[in-house]
Parts: C-alpha cells; structure tokens; sequence
C-alpha cells in the first residue's frame, strides 16, 4: 500500500498561523507587510521615493536569508500573500509561488508616484508570481500573467466575544462601530442615525462584529470583518482609487452606502433601506468567506494531491 502523499506548503504572510491546520503540512513564517507612514503619502512624491528605494535596499538580505530557508525545507509550494519579496525567489528555485492577495504594492504606489526606478522593482518582483489568487473586493491585480479568483477570505473572527458583548449592550443601547479616523463626523451621523438611540459607539476594530451597524474607510480589513460578521456598513471612500473601487462593490452588493466627504449623511429610510437589504445580501456570499486566504488555498491544494 502506497503512503498518502502530502506536500509542504511554505507560507509567508503578515497574518498569524490558523488554528486547526494540523493535518496540513505547512511552513508557515510571518511576514512584516511594508506600508508607508501617513505623513509621507500625504506630502510629496519625493518622501515616498525615498521609502520605496530604503525597502527596495534591503531585499538582498531578505532573498539570501529566504534562500538558505528554502534549502533546507524544500517546499512543493510557496504562497505569497501580499508582500512581493518571496516572488523574487522564484528564478533560483524549482517550486511555484503563487501569490494571494486583494491588492499589492506596486499597484498602490503607483498611485502615489511616478512609475521609475524602485517602483519598477516592485512591479517586477510581483511579476514572479505564476498566478494570482484574489478574491472580491480585489484591486490592481492586472500585473500578473494569470488571474484565479477565489471566496472572500480574512482573518478569524471570535463571533463569541461578539455576540457576549452585544448581549451585554442590548436591549438598553444599539451598538454602532465607528471607525477612529472618521470620529470627526460624529455629528453628521446623528442626523440619519436618530432612529436608532440610544446609541453606544463602538471604537476598537475588534468589537465591530458586535455592532449593528459600522461605519469606517473602505479598507480591506474592515470590509472584510464586517461582511464575515454580517453587520452593514456606513463606507467613506476618500479619493483614492483602491477605497473607491471596494466602496462601489459593496454598494452593488447592497450591504452598504458610500458617503462622500462633502456630505456624509444618510437619512433614516436610506438607512432603513440598509437595514433590510443586507442580511439577505449576506446570506448570499459564498460560505468559504470565513477561512484565512492561506489557509484556504493550502487546504485546497492538499485535497487535491
């Protein structure tokens, strides 16, 4: 009788290991994603510059480090999320690497500077990567050769300490997240959310699944959470393309409203609206939303050996 085959998956992502993935042969290290500070996206495209070629830099060390790594675990796959750096392994070594994520670097700076010079090695580092896993919500993603989509995926939610803190909260107060960088349109809310006092604020990310209504940036994290918790959502878009793009798909999925800047208020039937719509627009999503991204592609790629 022959042994089942199992293959090692090398795993390099920002986000911790799942639990429950003991019969999964998985090398699983955690990966720093590279963000700009806010104070450089904000003023010029020279600062931003600057903090591209700094990262650029120190790729070598990484690759050689990265290298010796892959020597001695001699992994059948190597999944990518985010960060491009392991892509550029991919030249001097016999395994795939696949990449997975709802945007990545290249695509994002160069919304904030001329594409030359250090950008162009970002985008050619994500260029490694034989295919793309992306699920909804996804952006930029038009730089690498091959495409594959896949379910909504993120981090694991403790729906228990949810649902123990609304409990706690109900029926007294209506809980409402709000996100701490729009604190400043508290008053605005309050003009369509009348309906729904006494309201408590919720301010930590991790409480929103708790709330019955959040209001936050379109960024991929919160979207996420809140589509796998079921809460609709209040998204404010800024002007950036990649909030802009998640804000309209969710509005097409009808579990939020996209608030500009100049008017950041919804009335009471528009929000009554939101409130009908999006359970049944939630029950629709496909059920696999609720596994980490690599988790997921791992566990299909042991199914299918």
């Amino acid at each position: 009788m022959v042994a089942e085959q199992k293959w090692l998956i090398s795993v390099r992502t920002p986000l911790p290991r799942p639990p429950n993935m003991e019969d999964i042969l998985v090398s699983w290290k955690r990966i720093p994603l590279p963000e700009p500070p806010l104070d450089i996206i904000n003023e010029r495209e020279d600062k931003v510059r600057l903090w591209v070629e700094e990262w650029v830099r120190g790729w070598s060390l990484w690759v050689r480090d990265e290298e010796k790594a892959m020597a001695c675990e001699r992994p059948d796959l190597i999944i990518v999320d985010m960060a491009p750096q392991p892509l550029m392994l991919f030249p001097k070594l016999r395994c795939p690497i696949w990449f997975l994520g709802h945007f990545n670097w290249f695509s994002f700076l160069s919304q904030l500077m001329e594409v030359t010079g250090a950008v162009d090695e970002v985008g050619s580092a994500y260029e490694n990567a034989q295919t793309a896993f992306v699920p909804p919500f996804s952006w930029g993603q038009g730089i690498f050769p091959l495409v594959q989509e896949i379910p909504i995926v993120g981090g694991e939610l403790d729906m228990e300490e949810a649902v123990r803190l609304r409990r706690s909260l109900m029926p007294g107060v209506v809980p409402v997240y709000l996100a701490d960088t729009l604190e400043g349109m508290k008053k605005d809310l309050m003009d369509g959310l009348g309906f729904l006092e006494p309201i408590v604020w919720l301010r930590r990310w991790e409480n929103m699944p708790a709330a019955q209504l959040a209001v936050f940036e379109g960024c991929y994290p919160s979207v996420v959470t809140a589509i796998r918790a079921g809460v609709p959502a209040l998204v404010y878009s800024r002007n950036h393309e990649l909030y802009r793009s998640i804000v309209e798909e969710m509005e097409g999925l009808g579990v939020a409203f996209n608030v500009s800047e100049e008017g950041f208020k919804v009335g009471p039937s528009e929000m009554a609206a939101l409130f009908n719509r999006a359970p049944d627009a939630y029950s629709s999503l496909p059920s696999l939303y609720r596994l980490d991204g690599s988790q997921f592609l791992a566990e299909q790629v042991t199914r299918g050996t």
